[in-house]
């Protein structure tokens, strides 16, 4: 438990799993008046709480923050609220999944206290809430944002009446005049649930745009806006056996506002210039096993990062070199080539053969170096450069060079033949 005036804490690349509290904040509790809490490239899973926070206990003033990024928030409990996250005080994930999280009042994955809360990119589905907001609920004088998410099959019981993917509970204006806030942009939502007899009654400013919705509850669809779509169908493979893939026929794709659209998917991976609502871009494999893969399947040393120092390198890839001789079987891409037997031929074609795959762009050795790589996507509009290392979560570092709608470097790119050509570079003062 955190509970000091001012102090720090980053969770780099870690487990925080299988912790349980006796009364809140399975495995992380902080309360206290400047608190920091960030974590990335990690994952919280199976903690429980006898009362609020299964996972993440965070009861703070307003300046403070907890930030998630690239992490797995999954299959954590409370007693009370918040199976996943309990928040009163700045919050934000990005390219988080929060799965199969509970809670037996509300709040299955997250419960929003009085704070601002954003998720970017998260997939929040498969909780379950004894009251109500299975997947985010927020009472009090919150601002909750939600963009390129996915938030479904969150269940709660039909006779508590608070039934929904996001349940948002207003009170009104408080003494200052300010009112709750939500906005859902380019998202994927089963159930979203305005907790208030009518309209007039409900004090929330709110924006829903670009979203697919099953159902409103407490307001109408044309009430949200027409930029947003109703569909009965989202497209995913297997929600409940938690595969979040997209099917080629989703309704989905390509239909994200591109302007709003984030870089890489809830996978870490780029997005193409046609982005899809929701947190998974097709054709990726979305998964939060396939994630945690991601996470610690990497290698035991992979070069400098920003923050290494070249002898700090040297030492790192020494130590791994040699670990790699004993335990060859642990050793990432990076090392094994030289000290890990190749994989057999045999078990590759076997989980090729009478199967098709399709191609999410090309990679081109451009230099004679080992990292002079990069990748095009698909429909040409993204080019990124492989950079020596690897990021926090071990995973390969691309610089993105060219972004056609947002950062463009070159005027044009095309394919003739067997070959991709790169027009002249765009001008800064363009």
């Amino acid at each position: 438990m955190l509970s000091p005036t001012s102090i720090r804490v980053i969770v780099d690349n870690s487990r925080l799993d299988g912790n349980s509290a006796g009364s809140s904040g399975g495995a992380i509790c902080a309360e206290g008046a400047r608190i920091e809490v960030r974590i990335q490239s990690s994952t919280v899973s199976g903690n429980d709480a006898s009362l609020n926070g299964g996972a993440i206990f965070f009861s703070v003033g307003d300046q403070n923050a907890l930030s998630l990024s690239g992490s797995a928030v999954d299959s954590n409990s409370a007693g009370d609220d918040g199976g996943g996250i309990w928040i009163s005080g700045n919050g934000g994930v990005d390219k988080v999944w929060m799965v199969n999280n509970s809670a037996g009042r509300r709040g299955g994955s997250v419960f929003v206290n009085s704070s601002p809360f954003v998720a970017n990119v998260a997939v929040i589905s498969n909780g379950h809430a004894g009251i109500g907001g299975a997947g985010v609920y927020a009472e009090g004088n919150y601002s909750v944002i939600i963009k390129n998410s996915t938030l479904i099959n969150n269940i709660a019981p039909e006779s508590e009446g608070e039934r929904g993917d996001i349940v948002v509970l207003s009170k009104g204006e408080d003494e200052e005049g300010n009112s709750p806030q939500l906005m859902v942009l380019n998202s994927a939502v089963e159930r979203v649930h305005f907790k208030g007899s009518d309209q007039t009654e409900l004090g929330i400013t709110y924006v829903f745009r670009n979203n697919f919705i099953k159902e409103a509850i407490g307001i109408s669809m044309e009430e949200l806006g027409s930029s947003n779509t109703q569909t009965e169908e989202f497209g995913y493979r297997d929600v409940k056996g938690g595969d979040f893939s997209l099917k080629g026929n989703s309704p989905l794709i390509g239909k994200a506002n591109k302007a709003k659209s984030s870089i890489e998917d809830v996978m870490l991976i780029p997005r193409d210039s046609e982005p899809d609502v929701g947190a998974v871009e097709y054709p990726h494999q979305a998964t939060v096993e396939k994630f945690k893969e991601k996470l610690f399947d990497t290698p035991m040393a992979c070069g400098p990062t920003e923050e290494d120092s070249a002898k700090e390198y040297e030492e790192g890839f020494n130590a791994g070199k040699e670990y790699c001789k004993e335990n060859p079987e642990e050793c990432g891409i990076t090392l094994a080539r030289e000290w890990k037997e190749m994989t057999p031929r045999e078990e590759v074609i076997q989980k090729l053969k009478g199967k098709s795959f399709q191609f999410s762009g090309y990679y081109i050795h451009y230099d004679r170096g080992t990292f002079d790589w990069i990748y095009v996507n698909r429909d040409l509009s993204i080019v990124a450069k492989l950079e020596e290392g690897c990021g926090s979560d071990g995973s390969l570092r691309w610089n993105y060079i060219h972004v056609e709608k947002t950062d463009p470097a070159f005027d044009s790119i095309h394919i003739d033949g067997d070959r991709i050509f790169f027009g002249d570079e765009v001008s800064s003062d363009e």
